[in-house]
């Protein structure tokens, strides 16, 4: 079998790549309003400008919803696009649904509610975010739901296929421990304040589905280092999947067996993500990273230069996990490297496939975005990383600080303005391709090579 991802692409099948394409970028340029505000908001002397004091929660709320679970699970959606062997409603609802859900989100904020800043996914207690949320999980689920039924009936056995397979399996399980989890608080919640419940709810679903974010930022290297030629053999890339899949999924059976929130369950987890999580990445790391020195040439340039911005974005964040020490801001700082890093190279792999898609030219203000994107969260993961080391706590910018906090928030301020211009240029970017005709004089117009 050769290297490729997907031969040809029926219109069903672009449809749906387009689709979901939109969901993601329509995600980001909501988010990225609310990113405007948290920036300022965690800037010190303009934070004082805002009289109501939840627009942070509510921003951040909003930002990390749409910035993190709606864009990266439907940029990660995408594969499952080649699973499309005939018209079917439920594959064509699945990513309306989902934008309906983030558009609800995203409104709710107009309405009377309680923010929690919980891990993973935050929420905005009222019905209309709650709406949203379930109505862009039930999204999420029906589309796994799909890919593995589709898997099953034709035995597909291409790597677009195993990808698609691999996170349906994750997202899915991912899902399973929230039902488990709610059936466990369900006997105790009369023992948790409603913080400590969506605490407990989606902790072990977030942490699964980092796994998640971790698979689409796998395909999406191996899909643009083989842009140009097959460096990354098939069932290399298979079996790093499969690694990760199987790590990201091994622990549902202990919740399954044991699900008891009260004993471990917090620390099982965090054991589980601090001892497996680093595995299939590190792996990653390596076989790209010799890729990128050594085949440099072989290697599609808009492609080397998102892999070598994401692996250092993420490898930072990584890095910054280790010096974390109590409740601060080094918290987000870590997660901000680390989950910036999934997103840089999966802006790269949408660009990438808006342009096979509609046989387009890369504008190279893509490469200017790109650094100013990677040099801005650098600053700003930097500030934040600062601020904590002198004090400055997670998720509450109006805490008395220190000099020196107050000047790494302030650099902070000064990163987020630099990521926030180059998020904006993106999606600027990727909706001018997507809006622009298709190149009538390619070739190979009905055709499409992902990878």
């Amino acid at each position: 079998m050769n290297s490729t991802f997907l031969e040809n692409i029926s219109q069903p099948q672009k449809n749906q790549v387009n689709w979901w394409l939109s969901v993601g970028i329509i995600s980001l340029i909501i988010a990225g309003l609310f990113s405007i505000l948290i920036v300022f908001l965690r800037t010190p002397g303009i934070q004082n400008l805002f009289s109501n004091k939840d627009f942070f929660k509510t921003s951040l709320i909003i930002h990390v919803n749409l910035s993190v679970l709606v864009w990266l699970l439907s940029i990660g959606s995408i594969w499952s696009a080649v699973m499309i062997k005939a018209s079917n409603t439920f594959f064509k609802v699945s990513p309306l649904l989902a934008l309906i859900g983030a558009f609800l989100m995203s409104i709710s904020i107009f309405t009377d509610g309680n923010a929690y800043l919980n891990n993973y996914i935050p929420i905005y207690h009222n019905p209309l975010f709650l709406l949203g949320l379930s109505i862009f999980f039930t999204a999420v689920i029906l589309n796994s739901l799909m890919v593995i039924y589709f898997y099953a009936k034709y035995k597909s056995d291409d790597f677009s296929s195993f990808i698609s397979l691999s996170l349906a399996i994750i997202n899915l399980t991912s899902f399973i421990a929230l039902f488990l989890t709610s059936q466990a608080l369900s006997h105790n919640s009369h023992e948790f304040s409603l913080y400590e419940i969506y605490e407990y709810l989606f902790w072990g679903m977030g942490h699964i589905l980092q796994f998640s974010f971790t698979q689409s930022m796998i395909a999406a290297l191996i899909y643009l280092i083989n842009f140009k030629q097959q460096l990354i053999k098939e069932q290399w890339g298979k079996l790093l999947l499969a690694l990760n899949m199987c790590l990201g999924t091994g622990i549902i059976f202990w919740q399954i067996l044991n699900n008891d929130i009260m004993h471990n369950y917090i620390n099982l987890y965090t054991d589980h993500m601090r001892y497996f999580g680093g595995i299939a990445p590190g792996i990653l790391i390596m076989m790209v990273g010799y890729h990128l020195v050594r085949s440099c040439l072989q290697i599609d340039k808009l492609s080397w230069h998102g892999s070598v911005l994401s692996l250092l974005l993420f490898s930072y964040g990584g890095i910054l996990g280790y010096l974390i020490h109590g409740v601060n801001v080094v918290i987000p700082a870590h997660y901000h490297g680390s989950i910036v890093g999934v997103t840089v190279i999966l802006m790269v792999f949408a660009i990438q496939v808006i342009k096979q898609m509609r046989f387009l030219e890369i504008p190279k203000s893509i490469f200017y975005q790109l650094y100013l994107y990677t040099i801005g969260q650098i600053i700003h993961i930097s500030g934040l990383a600062w601020s904590g080391g002198y004090g400055a706590l997670r998720k509450n910018p109006y805490d008395p600080l220190t000099l020196k906090a107050k000047i790494g928030m302030g650099i902070m301020g000064f990163g987020g303005l630099l990521a926030i211009i180059g998020g904006i240029m993106f999606v600027y970017i990727a909706g001018k391709m997507m809006l622009k005709k298709n190149n009538l004089m390619a070739d190979s117009r009905n055709k499409v090579r992902l990878l």
